[in-house]
Protein backbone atom coordinates (compact mmCIF):
# COMPACT_ATOMS: atom_id res chain seq x y z
CA UNK A 1 0.00 0.00 0.00
CA UNK A 2 2.93 2.64 1.08
CA UNK A 3 3.91 2.03 -2.92
CA UNK A 4 1.59 2.53 -4.40
CA UNK A 5 0.49 5.41 -2.09
CA UNK A 6 3.78 7.01 -3.06
CA UNK A 7 3.78 6.43 -6.66
CA UNK A 8 -0.01 8.30 -6.63
CA UNK A 9 1.48 11.22 -5.21
CA UNK A 10 4.59 11.63 -7.01
CA UNK A 11 2.63 11.21 -9.85
CA UNK A 12 0.60 13.75 -9.27
CA UNK A 13 3.18 16.58 -8.35
CA UNK A 14 4.06 15.69 -11.36
CA UNK A 15 1.00 15.68 -13.57
CA UNK A 16 -0.35 18.82 -11.94
CA UNK A 17 2.86 20.60 -13.07
CA UNK A 18 2.98 19.35 -16.49
CA UNK A 19 -0.50 20.22 -17.44
CA UNK A 20 -0.53 23.59 -15.81
CA UNK A 21 2.38 24.07 -18.14
CA UNK A 22 4.89 24.18 -14.96
CA UNK A 23 7.07 21.46 -16.27
CA UNK A 24 10.50 23.66 -16.29
CA UNK A 25 9.45 23.83 -12.56
CA UNK A 26 10.07 20.14 -11.35
CA UNK A 27 13.83 20.21 -11.01
CA UNK A 28 13.37 22.59 -8.58
CA UNK A 29 10.81 19.84 -7.02
CA UNK A 30 13.81 16.99 -7.26
CA UNK A 31 14.46 17.20 -3.43
CA UNK A 32 11.19 17.08 -1.95
CA UNK A 33 9.86 14.50 -3.95
CA UNK A 34 12.93 12.24 -3.45
CA UNK A 35 11.96 12.78 0.39
CA UNK A 36 8.53 11.63 -0.22
CA UNK A 37 9.81 8.49 -2.28
CA UNK A 38 12.10 7.56 0.49
CA UNK A 39 10.99 8.38 4.07
CA UNK A 40 8.21 5.60 4.29
CA UNK A 41 10.97 2.91 2.90
CA UNK A 42 14.42 4.04 5.09
CA UNK A 43 13.23 7.08 7.93
CA UNK A 44 12.48 10.60 7.68
CA UNK A 45 16.02 11.77 8.74
CA UNK A 46 18.14 9.36 6.17
CA UNK A 47 15.47 10.17 3.78
CA UNK A 48 16.54 13.88 4.18
CA UNK A 49 19.72 13.61 4.26
CA UNK A 50 20.01 11.55 0.81
CA UNK A 51 17.50 14.15 -0.82
CA UNK A 52 19.61 17.00 0.10
CA UNK A 53 16.85 18.84 2.60
CA UNK A 54 17.82 20.00 6.55
CA UNK A 55 16.99 17.13 8.76
CA UNK A 56 14.82 18.61 11.45
CA UNK A 57 14.98 17.00 14.83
Amino acid sequence: MAIEAVIAGVYGVIFDHVSTGRAAELPERLPELTYVVLAPFIGPEAAAVTAGLPVVD
